[in-house]
């Protein structure tokens, strides 16, 4: 899995910018590892995706940069950025 951190938008610590590639399953599965040795392949394959979307929504949508998993609602999300 690959996620970030879903900030709180009334937060006021500092937040340093986060990506987290980690092994979500317990014990780990090797996903990550193998992930590791091709991470500019897929940030490339990544930022594709954003661009390529057409949505219209500045927040992005479920098929680009929304985690439907945030607590939050992805309200702190700005497909631009």
């Amino acid at each position: 899995d690959v996620y970030t951190e879903c900030a709180y938008p009334a937060a006021t610590r500092f937040r340093p910018r986060t990506l987290l590639l980690a092994d979500r399953s317990r014990g780990g599965n090797g996903v990550s590892f193998q992930a590791y040795g091709v991470l500019v392949e897929l940030m490339g394959m990544a930022l594709r995706m954003v661009e390529e979307c057409d949505c219209t929504n500045f927040r992005g949508c479920p098929g680009c940069v929304q985690m439907l998993s945030c607590a939050e609602h992805n309200v702190v999300l700005d497909k631009e950025a």
